[in-house]
């Protein structure tokens, strides 16, 4: 079977199910074969590691013991001690995925045209976000109805977490490390506030 756009073979085009139906038009139109595919992959997956290297270092990542005190942090470490980046590898790998998931939207925008989205755009975006996160929450509360709410939420919980990925890497924020300090400081003064009432 043949594919007419470009005179590639249906067999040379991978397997797009697992794209959303936008980016699988735009990988159809642009016929990538087998091989084109497997190295723009490759190409993202060294770019977002290299983004994650350049943002982050390379600071170790360390499983999450059992929390056996109140005394204890999220870690099991005691309150107050500050690691940086352990146990939030996965977010620093995020905050390159959705660098590279930015720079992908800013070719697309040079391809159709378009003016690209610049950080105010992606802050405005987020509070949009964070309107469509209310509604669906309210969904879930029984205050208003909406299909497929829980499907419809999880989505939503992403785009506010790359938006928040985004402006964090335009102005050069480790935000694991800022939430890992900042869960430290409101334990610290959950701590503070228990022994006030005591």
């Amino acid at each position: 079977m043949s594919d007419e756009r470009d005179g590639i073979d249906a067999e040379e085009t991978p397997n797009l199910d697992h794209l959303s139906p936008a980016a699988r038009a735009m990988v159809e139109r642009l016929s990538f074969t087998r091989e084109q595919w497997a190295e723009s992959e490759a190409a993202v997956r060294e770019a977002e590691r290299r983004k994650a290297r350049e943002l982050f270092g390379d600071q170790p990542v360390f499983p999450i013991p059992d929390i056996e005190s109140d005394a204890c942090d999220w870690r099991g470490e005691p309150s107050g001690v500050h690691h940086p980046g352990r146990g939030m590898g996965e977010l620093r790998e995020m905050a390159g995925r959705a660098e590279t998931v930015r720079q992908r939207y800013r070719a697309l925008n040079e391809v159709q045209g378009t003016v690209p989205w610049g950080i105010r755009d992606y802050a405005m975006g987020f509070v949009g976000d964070v309107g469509d996160l209310q509604k669906l929450i309210m969904a879930k509360e029984n205050v208003r109805r909406i299909d497929d709410a829980d499907g419809k939420l999880a989505h939503e919980l992403a785009d506010c977490l790359w938006s928040l990925l985004v402006i964090a890497n335009h102005y050069d924020i480790d935000l694991a490390d800022a939430f890992d300090r900042t869960m430290d400081e409101l334990t610290q003064h959950i701590a503070a506030e228990h022994a006030d009432t005591a």
